[in-house]
């Protein structure tokens, strides 16, 4: 519709802005309610979400870094693809799991432990990203 330049009557519009806004509030209050059943053990003794996790937020970072410096991409360019993929899994997630049956439980998880971990990792490859020329 943004292609083609599409207009809603104003009320339509309202209404879709509306509902967007709540979208993710409601992936929020959903991981909450996901979370609430979960024991700390159960959470944080998932190994695989700790590999995923570790490879969402570092790795993935590290191969665009280093493949956008090899490109010869430096400055701003280098940084925003990197902290991009470095930014945690989002809360959709776990409400598309939900819709679709599938593990929420492991969805939230993980959208629990990459933020949690981003708390680290991206001041981490800031810091990288300030010392390459």
């Amino acid at each position: 519709l943004a292609f083609l330049n599409v207009s809603f009557p104003p009320v339509a519009e309202r209404f879709i802005s509306m509902v967007s806004d709540c979208v993710v509030p409601l992936s929020m209050v959903l991981t909450g309610f996901v979370l609430a059943g979960e024991t700390l053990t159960s959470m944080f003794g998932n190994w695989k979400i700790f590999f995923t996790t570790g490879l969402r937020l570092l790795g993935l970072p590290l191969l665009v870094l280093a493949t956008a410096y090899l490109f010869g991409i430096r400055g701003l360019g280098l940084c925003l693809p990197v902290l991009i993929t470095a930014m945690p899994v989002a809360v959709n997630g776990v409400m598309l799991s939900e819709l679709y049956g599938s593990d929420s439980e492991m969805a939230a998880q993980s959208t629990f432990i990459s933020t949690l971990l981003s708390i680290f990792t991206i001041p981490l490859l800031a810091g990288i990203l300030s010392l390459i020329p």
